[in-house]
């Protein structure tokens, strides 16, 4: 199931057309999300749940991240973890995903997945990245080769051992400096103030305009976009199974349905000579939903069904809203007021105890 998944996602991937692509190139988003399953002791063991919370009230939970097409919105690689310990990081599982791009391609991600590790990773692969620089790392415009107002290639310098997770074998695998070019955007925040964003590219080539490279990094908002249509779309923002082998193949489940929509959101994009990202998920799931009986049960006329189908696919577009800003809260309020404040065990004993009480 997983294997299956991934080449359908890269298989959509590999059909894209070309001038979905940017300047020509491949370019891959990437982002973390988070998932809760049932409490059970078998999830609980391998997923535990948030420590702050007391046990026996808390859902084990796991960090994942994906790695999704720009082009046509499939997933091409998805890994998890727990959410907390060594080795369970965004940055470690995105690493570990690095072997489904190839030389050549982009990868765009948040201001989370820049670091120095990362980074040289992907220097060593020939894959160039794009992203915001991290809040914690010192941006001196007056350093490097200046290519305009605050705009300049920089050259990063290799961390101290002691500011990072590796060994010693690790980190001397890693080369001394790595030549990234840093730039600022202003863009609008929540409540309406001016702020400046660093955008990093290792892109360092001049004759590329900042307006390509952050139009570029502002297109990774599709990949919010994406794994919110996977979780709630695809109802897999909290998963059913008491198992980790069965949670696994819960969530690839899921991901191959996913990605066969994106296939059909591709054909139906190729026939009629627009792109994948206009075109709405959730309409092309009611399209699937509305056809598949006549599919079944006809055999005669299939080519014009089909026709009929994407044309219907190609119908549901989504609406084109640059620069939209919302508040992250909810108006509607939770109609169901209480809740389980002590372990289920306990609060079953409390009412037998009152329940004996009353006889």
């Amino acid at each position: 199931m997983v294997r299956l998944a991934k080449e359908i996602g890269r298989n959509v991937h590999n059909s894209a057309h070309d001038s979905w692509h940017w300047r020509g190139r491949e370019v891959f988003l990437a982002d973390g999300t988070g998932l809760s399953m049932p409490d059970t002791v078998e999830n609980q063991e391998v997923f535990p749940q948030v420590r702050s919370v007391k046990k026996g009230l808390g859902f084990p939970v796991m960090r994942a991240v994906a790695m999704i097409s720009l082009a046509t919105g499939a997933v091409v690689d998805f890994a998890f973890a727990a959410h907390e310990g060594k080795g369970t990081g965004e940055g470690t599982l995105l690493r570990g995903m690095l072997d489904s791009m190839k030389q050549g391609d982009i990868l765009v991600a948040d201001r989370f997945y820049p670091s120095y590790r990362t980074v040289a990773e992907l220097h060593r692969r020939g894959i160039d990245m794009v992203s915001i620089s991290h809040q914690s790392r010192i941006v001196d415009f007056n350093e490097g080769t200046q290519l305009g107002d605050k705009d300049h290639v920089v050259e990063w310098q290799k961390p101290p051992i002691g500011n990072t997770k590796l060994t010693r074998e690790e980190y001397d695998k890693l080369p001394d400096r790595l030549s990234v070019r840093e730039f600022t955007i202003d863009v609008e925040g929540r409540n309406g103030e001016r702020e400046q964003l660093v955008v990093v590219s290792t892109m360092i080539d001049p004759t590329i305009p900042q307006k390509e490279l952050s139009d570029l990094y502002w297109r990774r908002w599709n990949c919010e976009l994406d794994l919110r249509s996977i979780k709630q779309s695809m109802h897999l923002d909290i998963l059913r199974c008491k198992t980790p082998e069965m949670v696994e193949k819960e969530i690839f489940c899921h991901l191959l349905a996913y990605n066969l929509l994106r296939g059909t959101m591709t054909a139906s994009a190729k026939r009629h000579g627009i792109t994948p990202r206009q075109l709405s998920v959730k309409g092309t799931m009611q399209a699937v939903e509305s056809f598949t009986p006549a599919m079944m049960t006809t055999t005669a006329c299939g080519e014009v069904l089909y026709d009929a189908f994407l044309t219907t696919v190609a119908a549901h577009r989504v609406g084109n809203r640059p620069g939209r800003q919302e508040p992250r809260k909810r108006k509607r309020r939770h109609s169901w007021r209480e809740y389980l404040m002590v372990p289920r065990n306990e609060c079953n004993r409390r009412l037998a105890a009152k329940g004996k009480s009353l006889t």
